[in-house]
């Protein structure tokens, strides 16, 4: 029974710095990422940043789909103006 009151808190504890990672500014994690690359803090602050990371990333690759995309929207309108106009 002890076992698992244990285990329920280091899940917790998990929880709370998880948490407490995603509420941090750019300065903490660079003040975190100077410490020993081995202790708890790093290691937090490098994942923080690698989540980030992947964040900006799907947000750059959806804003360059929709550009794609309204450039393609932008080429059909023109081809169509083209064809009527000719007529």
């Amino acid at each position: 029974m002890a076992g698992s009151h244990l285990a329920l808190a280091a899940i917790d504890g998990v929880r709370a710095m998880a948490k407490k990672a995603s509420k941090m500014t750019a300065a903490e994690i660079a003040q975190e990422m100077q410490k020993r690359a081995d202790s708890l803090d790093h290691l937090r602050a490098r994942a923080e940043l690698e989540r980030r990371r992947s964040r900006y990333m799907m947000i750059s690759a959806i804003a360059t789909s929709i550009s794609a995309t309204g450039a393609a929207i932008a080429a059909i309108v023109a081809t169509v103006v083209s064809y009527r106009g000719c007529r």
